[in-house]
């Protein structure tokens, strides 16, 4: 599953200055449209007066699908009847539709009101089906004015897409659920194009906040939590921010990581068991000397194995890794077939030094 940390102490506890509706995270958007904040709160509504806010900030693209698992995990343990608001921050520059609608159904099963913060402090945009996001989540939209909301070539990421998954479909699939969801609140469901574009789509103009506004989208400005939930009439203090790391990348960078460690590893023990090599002089090679480099040969040989299961057991959380190219490969000209014979023969290539070395390490070890 997806990484998850929590960055900040603990969540304020504080009661809500007006009624916040009911009915999952659709009802904060009929909320603030309705501005209905005298209304007599329900009984459902009245239990959510003392309730939390909960901040979710999803890190890098949405690619994966152990990012969903991960916040479905977290979401999991949260109260409905105690959290009031959830604010899911996203910042990412590439997607999946399939996450996308992934995302939008957790966060939907977990009946809790919720609003998308988009917003990216490291390059200052986010891709514009990001909105589409915010609208399948339902309620308003909060969007960073320092943040450019702008679909770029190559933003959607549909070469990780699963097999049987066709990049048309998920993207039909994903058009078909925000068009439902724009016309269930009476908005018109053409305004989505320019936030989904087709496959091959050249980049696109910034998808500007009143504009959107202006279109029947319920948009708030802000580039912080305390500013939401002033705008939504919410009296709370600033919450916890938990982070999941929603992307491969990290995990990719994991894999490299251990790859190169058993590299080097494999490399170091070759070395250590050329004593002859590695002689300053003339001196006869003692029973001594096998003993004390085949066993810190194997020591090392086993830390290496380690790290081939670790790489393994993160391709196993992440297959999507399975559909780009293997450490010191190039994905030019590559199948998904070929991609995922190249992980197989690296690692199988990498068990088999192993052994060699750990053969020669145990003769060395045993003299």
């Amino acid at each position: 599953m997806g990484r998850v940390r929590v960055l900040s102490v603990a969540v304020l506890w504080c009661g809500l200055a007006s009624a916040m509706p009911v009915g999952g995270a659709s009802a904060l958007g009929k909320g603030v449209r309705s501005g209905e904040a005298g209304v007599q709160p329900s009984p459902d509504a009245a239990r959510r007066l003392a309730g939390e806010i909960a901040h979710v900030r999803l890190t890098g693209d949405l690619d994966a699908m152990a990012g969903v698992e991960a916040l479905a995990d977290h979401l999991a343990t949260l109260d409905p009847e105690r959290v009031s608001l959830l604010v899911l921050e996203v910042g990412a520059n590439r997607a999946r539709p399939d996450v996308l609608a992934a995302i939008a159904g957790v966060v939907r099963a977990s009946e809790i009101p919720a609003i998308v913060l988009l917003m990216d402090a490291g390059d200052r945009r986010v891709t514009a089906p990001l909105v589409a996001l915010g609208v399948l989540i339902g309620g308003a939209i909060a969007i960073d004015p320092r943040t450019e909301v702008r679909f770029e070539r190559g933003d959607w990421r549909l070469d990780v897409l699963p097999d049987g998954t066709f990049a048309d479909t998920a993207l039909e699939e994903l058009g078909g659920a925000v068009e439902a969801a724009l016309a269930e609140r009476e908005i018109d469901p053409t305004i989505g194009s320019p936030w989904l574009p087709g496959e091959d789509a050249p980049s696109g103009e910034a998808i500007v906040p009143r504009r959107l506004h202006a279109q029947g989208v319920d948009v708030i400005e802000a580039d912080r939590v305390a500013r939401i939930v002033r705008a939504l009439d919410l009296r709370a203090g600033t919450p916890a921010v938990v982070e999941i790391d929603a992307g491969i990348a990290s995990a990719q960078e994991d894999v490299g990581r251990l790859i190169r460690f058993t590299d080097d590893g494999i490399a170091e023990c070759r070395r250590t068991l050329n004593l002859t090599g590695r002689r300053p002089d003339d001196r006869e090679v003692s029973v001594h000397d096998y003993r004390r480099a085949g066993a810190a040969a194997l020591e090392r040989l086993a830390q290496a194995g380690q790290a081939i299961e670790r790489a393994e057991g993160v391709l196993r959380r992440y297959p999507e890794l399975l559909l780009t190219a293997p450490p010191g490969r190039t994905d030019i000209g590559a199948t998904r077939t070929s991609l995922r014979s190249g992980w197989r023969y690296r690692l199988d290539d990498l068990r088999e030094d192993i052994e060699y070395w750990r053969q020669r390490a145990n003769d060395a070890a045993s003299r």
